[in-house]
């Protein structure tokens, strides 16, 4: 560096003249937007996110009137002694209503660990599953990874919105 009394009267007068000085202001105030900019895009993105989830919630059907029965039984027909002669059941009604404590427990577990392996682990909502589904789709192009959870499922099944549709779901057991 050159410390003579020229260099350093040239560098004081560049240091404090009104264009270096028109110059530093700008790029400050450039920062300054750019930073009050990104932290209103984060607020914005968190009551998008905040709000969409609140009208899922809000919109989603009232669980105590949820009716989770399976529809369509199989009919038995009996002779007059009580003897069963015959079963009659459509392709898609072959059920046998049972309740829960005639179900084996090893039989119930069994059924919860291929339906939902996190069943016990979350509130039935399963954000790690839903993110590794959308990581999925998101890098292969393939949205068939699923992610809901059975208390999804049977909400949708049994929502009036649904039934009827190819999205209908009618229970797991």
């Amino acid at each position: 560096m050159n410390y003579g009394k020229k260099s350093t009267a040239k560098k004081r007068t560049a240091l404090i003249s009104r264009s270096s000085m028109m110059g530093k202001r700008a790029r400050v105030s450039f920062i300054r937007v750019l930073f009050v900019s990104l932290i209103a895009l984060c607020i914005a993105v968190t009551c998008l996110g905040v709000g969409s989830f609140r009208g899922v919630i809000d919109t989603a059907p009232d669980v105590d009137d949820i009716d989770i029965m399976p529809l369509g039984y199989a009919t038995f027909l009996y002779d007059d002694a009580g003897n069963q002669i015959r079963k009659l059941a459509a392709p898609d009604s072959n059920r046998l209503p049972v309740t829960l404590d005639q179900i084996p427990v090893d039989l119930q577990h069994a059924v919860v660990a291929i339906e939902d392996e996190r069943f016990y682990e979350h509130n039935g909502i399963d954000v790690k599953g839903i993110l590794r589904a959308g990581m999925k789709a998101l890098t292969t192009g393939d949205f068939s990874e699923g992610a809901s959870t059975q208390q999804q499922e049977e909400t949708q099944g049994s929502s009036p919105a649904y039934a009827g549709s190819e999205l209908y779901y009618s229970g797991s057991v």
